[in-house]
């Protein structure tokens, strides 16, 4: 099973990002527990997301010859595909944040405001050396920075994993609940747990696509997958006071989800597929496209407007430009 291509998890990839993007209006002044203002949670089920793939890519592989260099290896080759989108995304909001400066006459202060530019570019944000201007980076600089630690500890420790699959999450949300904490090392620590509670979830999902499942047991797990991701919504949206049900029901959801053993794992198709695709572009652009759209309109009506067209359009186009380059480097790479 190709678990990086199941349709509905690609589809459900772009929900999230929506639900990412709708926490993110309070840049427009949204506030008071606004609709949407807990849907910051969905970054843990992101993180998840990445364990779990992590562990699929690995699971059955033998250890390499230095645990610490494949670590590395494979951190450095998942993120150098990101690059050049962060590049642009994390340039752009820079520009669209300093531009005040150059209108108002005050060019050092335009170029001074580029001093943390490298560091957000690097995917260095949350070793705490800056505090980003691109608040989202975030969670792929977590990413980047904990992502070697996680395949170590699946490549080096084959015995211990599936006890620390499920031992740190609980530690970390026993302690800290489920959290948007932005304090040093919250987003490091809260990025490796999640991603390894998300190697609980391969091992789980694994038993679970082993098994023989009768029709009628099909439909009572994908009622329960459902019935998870509704309990979710609705938690998230309305910013219920049961947010520490979020873990539990995210387990839930992604262990039937990803065991592809529910109806759901019917929903295919290149449109769910170019969906997510559309997600990590979606993600990185939506920042500095809301930082614009402030500028290019005065009520929040039009801002809104902008920042959800603006962000899918252009990352229409830089799905359309990537795949066009991966298209002719086939090409030139064939006899």
């Amino acid at each position: 099973m190709r678990t990086d291509r199941m349709g509905f998890v690609d589809s459900f990839r772009f929900l999230m990002i929506l639900l990412i993007m709708s926490h993110h209006i309070y840049m427009f002044g949204y506030s008071d527990q606004y609709l949407f203002s807990s849907c910051w949670a969905w970054v843990d089920y992101f993180f998840l997301l990445t364990g779990f793939f992590t562990m699929a890519h690995f699971a059955g592989q033998d250890s390499p010859g230095s645990c610490a260099k494949e670590s590395l290896t494979y951190t450095f080759r998942k993120m150098a595909a990101y690059f050049p989108l962060v590049f642009l995304a994390v340039t752009a909001q820079y520009i669209a944040a300093a531009l005040p400066f150059l209108e108002a006459g005050q060019p050092k202060k335009f170029i001074h405001a580029f001093y943390d530019w490298p560091y957000e570019v690097l995917l260095l944000s949350s070793t705490g050396i800056v505090w980003p201007k691109m608040p989202p980076i975030w969670f792929l600089s977590a990413m980047a920075l904990t992502l070697p630690l996680l395949v170590y500890v699946i490549l080096r420790f084959r015995d211990l994993r599936l006890i620390l699959s499920w031992f740190i999450p609980f530690l970390y949300y026993g302690y800290m609940k489920i959290n948007t904490v932005r304090d040093w090392p919250n987003d490091m620590v809260r990025a490796f747990c999640c991603m390894m509670f998300g190697t609980f979830v391969y091992f789980i999902s694994q038993k679970l696509k082993s098994m023989e499942l009768s029709s009628l047991k099909k439909i009572f797990l994908t009622a329960a997958e459902l019935t998870a991701l509704l309990l979710c919504l609705y938690i998230t949206i309305f910013n219920k006071a049961t947010m520490n049900l979020l873990p539990l029901l995210f387990f839930v959801h992604s262990v039937i989800l990803l065991s592809g053993r529910s109806h759901t794992a019917g929903i295919k198709g290149s449109l769910c597929t170019y969906l997510g695709a559309l997600s990590m572009p979606m993600f990185l652009f939506h920042w500095p496209v809301g930082t614009i759209a402030m500028r290019l309109a005065a009520g929040n009506t039009g801002r809104l407007c902008i920042y959800y067209a603006g962000t899918i359009l252009l990352s229409a186009a830089a799905v359309f430009l990537q795949r066009k380059v991966k298209s002719r480097q086939t090409k030139a790479d064939s006899p």
